[in-house]
Formats: structure tokens, C-alpha cells, sequence
């Protein structure tokens, strides 16, 4: 579907243009299941972040009518999930919190009440509202990672630290001039 994809390709408004196009006829054939698989979110990765940002922002805001059976609530989780990452490496904590916090809000409604990806996403929380300095909800997501972590591997703190130590001292999805 993608034939003409090159992992090496450099970015520039033509080739965007053509991404968002090949992202969008993608979308379309697919008639059952989530729109945004694996291959979709790799392409919308592959776009330089500003690009990425509009990309998303289209697709979630796509003013076309979605039949019930292809309104997936999973894809605008992988959308909102997709947008916090781009805003977070563009340095965009404060918006970038919000999309996490849309993604657990989902997760919380649609995963198992312990889940490891709900723990992620607390983490992902947690260091956003680090950056964006919102020390107190940072803590509130950190604290819910940890008790997660805590039911699922046993070792408290000790162990969840050991894990994400690295995570927490680094600086959050630095991203390069050119990638913009």
C-alpha cells in the first residue's frame, strides 16, 4: 500500500502532502477494524512534527460521517495517544498533559482495572506534568503508576524505580530542529 515509502525520505510540504494523502486513502479501504493500525501510525510518525500535528488534528477532527460499525473509539485513543507524543516532543507539555489525560480517561473505561498499559500511561502523565511543571499532578500520576505497578510485579517502589529511573531523569522526546 505504501510502495513508494522510504524510511530515508526527508521531509518537505510535498512529500507531507503525499503522506497525508496515502495516510487518508489507507483509512479509506479499510471497511472492517481500527483505521489507525500499526502501518498508519508509522506513517503518521514519519511526518516532521508540525506536519504531524496538522495530520493528527485532521483526523481527529474529520468532519465526515463515520458509519457505526467503523467509529472506533480505539483509534481516537491511538490519534489522542499519537498527539500527546508529538506535543511532548515539540516541548508542548501543557497541551501534551490533556491528551494523556484523554487517553486514560479511555483506558480507564475500556481496559482491566490493573492493566500495564494504563500504568504507562500514568507514567507518560507523570513525566509531562513534570516538564510542564504541574509538580502536584505529576505526583497524582506517578503514585497511581507505582500502585499499579505494585499489583502487577510486586517489589514496590524499589522496583518501579529500578525500571523508570532512567525515564524520569532524562529530558522528555528531545526532538532535532530538522525534525520539526
Amino acid at each position: 500500500d505504501f510502495k513508494d515509502y522510504n524510511d530515508n525520505d526527508e521531509d518537505d510540504s510535498n512529500k507531507a502532502a503525499s503522506k497525508k494523502q496515502k495516510v487518508a486513502a489507507k483509512k479509506s479501504k479499510i471497511k472492517v477494524g481500527p483505521m489507525i493500525d500499526a502501518l498508519v501510525q508509522n506513517e503518521i510518525m514519519s511526518t516532521q512534527a508540525f506536519e504531524r500535528l496538522d495530520l493528527i488534528l485532521d483526523l481527529l477532527h474529520n468532519p465526515e460521517q463515520v458509519e457505526p460499525e467503523q467509529d472506533f473509539q480505539c483509534d481516537k485513543y491511538t490519534l489522542h495517544s499519537l498527539h500527546a507524543i508529538t506535543l511532548d516532543q515539540l516541548g508542548r507539555s501543557t497541551e501534551a498533559l490533556t491528551e494523556w489525560q484523554a487517553c486514560l480517561e479511555f483506558a480507564t473505561k475500556n481496559f482491566p482495572a490493573i492493566d500495564e498499559t494504563t500504568m504507562n500511561l500514568h507514567v507518560q502523565a507523570a513525566l509531562c506534568a513534570k516538564h510542564a511543571k504541574t509538580l502536584d499532578i505529576a505526583t497524582i500520576h506517578a503514585k497511581n503508576a507505582l500502585e499499579m505497578h505494585d499489583k502487577l510485579w510486586g517489589g514496590g517502589k524499589v522496583r518501579f524505580l529500578k525500571r523508570y529511573i532512567d525515564d524520569f531523569s532524562k529530558p522528555l522526546r528531545p526532538i532535532s530542529k530538522k525534525q520539526m
